[in-house]
């Protein structure tokens, strides 16, 4: 066999290993949305932004979300906290992360930070008791 032969084979084996490695990274970053806990791992440290993963747990009943957001490039990191409506945890959390309220609308609160381009969205649905927190990146 030729050294060329031998190379090509070998580059193609490194291409589909690799693949075959990474596939299940790949297919997390390729989707449109996700819906998962922390207990999926690859998911969780892929796809859920450092806000939400330190955010405090207000509820033992939680999960995660990532979706794309309106507009090019945009995308959306959540967590819903069922049983549960307490946003004064969360408010005095983002104001330790140096966050302060923009403004509120019929579907929640708008928080931002001088020194982030993100945007913090809390959200309270009363039946059943929900609290989600969405960071807009």
């Amino acid at each position: 066999m030729s050294k060329s032969k031998i190379i090509a084979a070998l580059v193609s084996v490194m291409v589909l290993l690799s693949l075959i490695y990474f596939w299940p990274s790949l297919r997390i970053l390729l989707s449109d949305s996700a819906y998962y806990t922390e207990k999926d791992e690859r998911q969780y440290n892929l796809l859920t932004d450092d806000i939400i993963k330190y955010c405090p747990r207000i509820s033992a009943d939680y999960e995660f979300s990532y979706g794309a957001a309106e507009g090019p490039g945009k995308e959306v990191s959540a967590i819903t906290f069922k049983n549960s409506t307490d946003m004064d945890t969360i408010k005095n959390y983002l104001s330790l992360m140096g966050f302060s309220l923009d403004y509120s609308d019929f579907s929640g609160e708008y928080w931002k930070s001088a020194n982030s381009d993100k945007i913090v969205h809390i959200g309270i649905i009363e039946n059943p008791k929900t609290t989600v927190v969405e960071v807009l990146k």
